[in-house]
């Protein structure tokens, strides 16, 4: 029971630090700023957004690499270039959903880079999904950062649960 008054200390210094800067009508400085950062809307829309980005990034690559898988040992068919072409609209589609994503922690809108138009016949559907340097790009988007989200969705859980950790000390 002795961390108790701690706790209560700390919860007034909160409460003071919160809301003692808008009742004078003065700005935090970044001592301030830093200190109350977990509080932050900001910081929960970001972390929101890392933890939608594991689901999102762990979902597209299982989707993308397994059409990729069942593409490439059914090609000798040739029913895997559909495959494929489904893997590589799917990381399009993936990329999609990054940039909105990205969106929630940070409003400045994302611009994807342009895609050649589907259409124009087989021959213009084969070289608007295969040919694109830009679909690639995303198929590269997902491979690269399957690992990234997985790394960052880990520090964000140390980092959390030592912080919550550490404010429950004193209880």
């Amino acid at each position: 029971m002795i961390g108790a008054p701690f706790l209560v200390l700390g919860l007034l210094l909160v409460l003071a630090a919160l809301l003692g800067a808008r009742v004078r009508g003065q700005e935090r400085g970044m001592v301030g700023a830093f200190l109350l950062s977990p509080l932050h809307p900001a910081t929960w829309r970001a972390t929101g957004a890392i933890l939608l980005g594991l689901c999102v990034g762990v979902g597209a690559f299982a989707v993308v690499s397994s059409l990729f898988s069942a593409g490439a040992s059914l090609l000798v068919v040739g029913i895997g270039v559909v495959h494929i072409g489904l893997g590589i609209e799917g990381s399009r589609l993936a990329a999609r959903l990054e940039r909105w994503r990205a969106s929630l922690a940070d409003p400045r809108p994302l611009r994807p880079h342009p895609y050649r138009p589907l259409g124009g016949g087989l021959q213009g559907l084969l070289l608007a999904v295969f040919a694109d340097g830009s679909r690639w790009r995303d198929v590269v988007y997902v491979i690269v950062a399957f690992p990234l989200t997985i790394l960052e969705f880990v520090v964000v859980v140390v980092l959390w649960s030592a912080s919550i950790a550490l404010l429950c000390v004193p209880l």
